[in-house]
């Protein structure tokens, strides 16, 4: 049998087991801002849209286009 006596496998935090990255904690923490931010994005989008801010600037471009 392989991998049965204590302390035998790798040591904890071995960067020779790491390869690319994905699931790090600093990976997660970088993916769950960026969705925060795209979140946040959406909502003011949306905002924007809903109360028609920017429009007067849209239709004197179109004019002008």
């Amino acid at each position: 049998m392989h991998g049965g006596a204590l302390g035998s496998g790798a040591p904890r935090g071995n960067q020779n087991a790491l390869k690319h990255g994905l699931y790090t904690r600093e990976a997660f923490a970088e993916r769950r801002q960026l969705s925060e931010l795209v979140r946040q994005s959406r909502e003011l989008i949306a905002k924007v849209d809903e109360r028609g801010i920017g429009s007067a600037a849209a239709r004197q471009h179109a004019r002008r286009g």
